[in-house]
């Protein structure tokens, strides 16, 4: 049945603007009210699945009506709010709101906007019809589970099962959970909080959609926040930004120039995610789902289609003691897992300080699918007279993510490549500017990437930074947009990856083109053994 929804907006030109949207894009409006009052009453006699309110009302305002709707059970509300409004925010999710839209509404803003509405009080959205079994006694809609599932809060309606891989010494990369279907439902006993604020009640767990729980601990300072789409898996993953010290040249010797670099010349204090097993217990080893696993890069966060990637952050890093945080692309997110710092609009998750842990869930959408970047996101560093952006970018906290579909072909080899550049500027102690491969400069010290003649190779790259980039291999070519090509252009922040067939055996460069960037170390082996 169609997601039912009551419309209270003290305009009615807005109201029908607002009601024609909605039914284009399948929803059913059962109910319109121009006032507060008018819109608890309409949702006591037709319990809407969701109520949209407008923050400003005469007689009853849309806070004060979504606390009584909250107190009373009535319906989950979504918020209309502007610009100016922002710091009622907080009071509305103390009333119970459980998600708001910034006005103008864009017509594509407006069904996530409702799906991560109902995702946080148990109403299952699926093509905006609604998957409800016996109503619960917490919404309208929502399904109660069996006594039986009712267990702590880490099995509510989860359904464990093993990791799909084992690897190194039998330590899962990323814990995966089955994510149930409609058919295994639990309802969780404890209180939803939505962005630090509290919804009165608990809520159900239902068809795997929600468990949005946040949980504080004032002596770890450990935030927590989740929420699950319905079918996939969640990957997890414990990731911890660390700072050590790193020599972008360790061989001291740049194999196609001949230039030598002392250890103090090249070497900084550096930031990297490394990932870890369950509670940050030890660094997992390298292997070829997550990478190196070394820091620079951090680990490679893949999921597909339906997936969640949950990922629990501590910030480690002891030497400048700076916030960081992980802001990814490609994904769908709310705003508290964006793990973007702005001053005038600050979220949880964008300034997780040193010592803390942030707990950030992302969706993996079918406009998801493709090779994306994730980087450090948090507060801007002064150094001496200039302010940086994404400084802890710059000294090594970022990675790739790949996301697949059921389209996506296996292949025989995976190769990570991110291009990037660490300046004199910003960091005094180097001789020079460098611009690296994976956190390491010149022929010698750059990654090898090695296969067998008649493999597959999908070669996934990104970039960060201000530069651009020619990426180029020698002797092979791949197919892109209907034509061959062996050089893939790549600007900040970018990402993408091309397949090809290892069919030249030999010792073969993997460089930028930019003759700068190739002064500046951007050069690489790549080696195709055996014969035709």
């Amino acid at each position: 049945m169609p997601i039912r929804i009551i419309i209270a907006d003290d305009e009615a030109i807005r109201r029908m603007d607002l009601k024609d949207v909605l039914t284009k894009q399948g929803y059913l409006v059962i109910g319109e009210a121009g006032d507060g009052v008018s819109a608890v009453n309409l949702a006591r006699e037709l319990r809407p699945d969701l109520v949209i309110m407008d923050i400003r009302m005469p007689e009853m305002d849309g806070i004060a009506a979504a606390e009584t709707l909250t107190q009373e059970r009535l319906a989950p509300v979504l918020l209309l709010t502007a610009f100016g409004d922002l710091p009622l925010v907080e009071r509305a999710k103390e009333a119970g709101v459980v998600n708001y839209i910034v006005k103008p509404l864009r017509e594509s803003e407006l069904t996530p906007a409702i799906e991560v509405a109902l995702a946080r009080c148990g109403v299952v959205p699926a093509n905006n019809q609604l998957v409800q079994g016996p109503p619960s006694r917490y919404w309208p809609g929502a399904v109660q589970g069996p006594p039986s599932m009712q267990g702590p809060p880490s099995q509510q309606g989860l359904g464990l099962v093993p990791p799909s891989k084992q690897y190194g010494q039998n330590v899962p990369a990323a814990t995966v959970q089955s994510l149930p279907g409609p058919e295994k439902t639990g309802v969780s006993r404890r209180k939803l909080l939505v962005g630090g604020a509290l919804v009165g009640g608990a809520l159900a767990a239902v068809g795997g959609i929600a468990r949005a729980v946040q949980s504080m601990t004032p002596d770890t300072n450990t935030t927590v926040q989740t929420q699950q789409p319905t079918g996939g898996h969640i990957r997890e993953y414990w990731v911890q930004a660390n700072s050590f010290y790193h020599n972008l040249v360790p061989t001291g010797y740049d194999g196609m120039m001949g230039m030598r670099f002392q250890p103090n010349q090249s070497s900084y204090w550096a930031l990297g995610y490394v990932t870890y097993t369950p509670n940050w217990g030890k660094p997992l080893p390298g292997n070829d789902d997550i990478g190196p696993n070394t820091g620079i890069p951090g680990p490679v966060f893949r999921g597909s289609v339906g997936d969640t990637i949950r990922v629990h952050f501590r910030n480690n890093d002891t030497h400048y003691r700076y916030p960081h945080s992980i802001h990814p692309h490609g994904l769908f997110y709310t705003p508290e897992n964006d793990g973007t710092c702005i001053v005038a609009y600050e979220q949880p998750g964008a300034k997780v300080e040193f010592g803390q842990t942030y707990t950030y869930e992302w969706y993996v959408r079918p406009n998801s699918v493709g090779t994306w970047v994730y980087h450090d996101h948090s507060a801007s560093v002064t150094i001496g007279s200039n302010m940086l952006m994404e400084y802890g970018a710059e000294l090594g906290l970022f990675g790739l993510l790949v996301l697949t579909d059921a389209s996506t072909k296996p292949v025989t080899k995976e190769f990570f490549t991110f291009l990037h550049d660490v300046y004199r500027a910003d960091v005094a102690v180097l001789a020079q500017d460098f611009d690296c491969f994976n956190g390491s400069s010149y022929l010698g010290n750059t990654p090898t990437c090695t296969a067998k003649v008649g493999d597959t190779i999908r070669w996934h790259i990104g970039a960060l930074g201000k530069e651009f980039h020619a990426f180029h291999l020698h002797g092979h070519r791949w197919s892109s947009n209907g034509q061959f090509v062996d050089v893939v252009m790549l600007g900040p922040s970018t990402a993408t990856s091309f397949d090809f067939v290892a069919d030249n055996p030999g010792k073969w460069l993997y460089h930028c083109h930019l003759t700068d960037h190739m002064m500046g170390g951007m050069l690489g082996w790549y080696i195709i053994e055996g014969n035709v």
